[in-house]
């Protein structure tokens, strides 16, 4: 399902993405924290995108690339919803290449899966994850009304968990 904003459309991601999607996966300041600043195989982007392919075929959600509305020729970066932690329920993702930051890019790209996991997929809350120095991050969940919930040791390294309850979605209007 392509889903649109006033200035941006998100694409589900698909196998023929994997090059697209490996680029800004190893791009410095994606990985940094997305993959614990740890290069990222191509082997691992493919095993990724099957896992992807199913997700969106049987749960509706998965990951979705980023473009301007206007101009779908090179993608700004990825969201969507990713199973984290042996977690039950998936967590909002998101990640921009640098020269799309400071634009309002990811906010609005993460707002809109938000909607899209509370109107169409009707969860009651959603969780979200970052590392303690990704600040862009935290102030990016709080501007979408994530809470902190609360820090855990995940893979020996301190993650941030917020989430957010469906009831305090009134605000966003219903697109499906």
């Amino acid at each position: 399902m392509v889903l649109r904003t006033s200035r941006l459309l998100l694409r589900p991601v698909q196998h023929s993405d994997a090059e697209v999607l490996h680029h800004i996966w190893c791009l410095p300041e994606v990985r940094q924290f997305l993959w614990d600043d740890k290069q990222v195989e191509m082997d691992t982007v493919l095993n990724l995108l099957e896992i992807n392919e199913n997700l969106h075929r049987d749960k509706q959600y998965g990951l979705w690339l980023i473009y301007k509305a206007w101009d779908t020729r090179e993608a700004l970066g990825f969201t969507g919803l990713w199973h984290f932690f042996e977690e039950k329920k998936p967590q909002l993702l998101y990640g921009l290449k640098g020269d799309s930051w400071k634009q309002g890019f990811a906010t609005e790209a993460a707002e809109r899966i938000v909607q899209y996991a509370f109107r169409k997929l009707d969860f009651e809350d959603l969780h979200a994850v970052t590392d303690p120095p990704n600040t862009a991050s935290i102030q990016l969940l709080r501007r979408l009304g994530f809470s902190f919930w609360k820090e855990e040791k995940k893979d020996e390294l301190p993650a941030l968990f917020f989430r957010k309850n469906r009831e305090y979605q009134s605000s966003f209007k219903k697109r499906e």
